[in-house]
């Protein structure tokens, strides 16, 4: 669990040096189901009834199918519209997730203890971070990766995702190259 300090720590991180982590310490079980892990909430409620951990990759947010546990797409980036992060109680974080082309929404939630931070609150800040990459896309078979000048850094364990050092060592990608 990250403190709200922490989380906060994380959040200005990805904003500041336009990073979005690849998270190498998340079991093995989640690499066959995505080739990288950009952030991950072990546990959210979300479309108001299920319960269960979800991940977000360069193609959206991911959770297990409920026959088999299996990461499936259930929200592609190309799909958002906006997001709105609320804190109905102190400790209730609610992530909604708006479709671009219609009045659809998804809502996650999650509970979050005294004095810790919200894993759901990364979430708004790495899709500002790609969101330039996804309107460069669309239309397209391939990511335009570089178009908003982010960068890519993986983390080989939790703690690592606070040292700066180590998120001023991610690659970024000329913005032309995948033109």
């Amino acid at each position: 669990m990250w403190t709200a300090h922490e989380i906060d720590t994380i959040r200005k991180n990805i904003v500041e040096l336009k990073v979005i982590p690849t998270l190498r310490y998340v079991p093995d079980e989640f690499y066959n189901f995505t080739k990288k892990v950009w952030w991950l909430i072990p546990f959210t409620i979300w479309k108001e009834d299920i319960a269960s951990w979800i991940f977000i990759d360069k193609n959206g947010f991911h959770a297990p199918h409920p026959g088999n546990n299996d990461g499936e797409l259930i929200y592609a980036w190309d799909q958002v519209g906006e997001m709105e992060l609320d804190w109905p109680e102190d400790n209730l974080c609610m992530l909604t997730v708006y479709n671009r082309e219609s009045e659809g929404f998804l809502t996650f939630a999650e509970f979050v203890s005294e004095s810790c931070g919200s894993y759901l609150s990364i979430i708004p800040e790495i899709y500002e971070i790609f969101q330039p990459v996804i309107e460069a896309s669309r239309g397209g078979h391939t990511w335009k990766h570089g178009a908003g000048a982010e960068g890519y850094q993986s983390f080989e364990t939790d703690r690592d995702l606070l040292d700066i050092n180590i998120r001023k060592q991610a690659s970024y990608y000329e913005p032309g190259m995948f033109a």
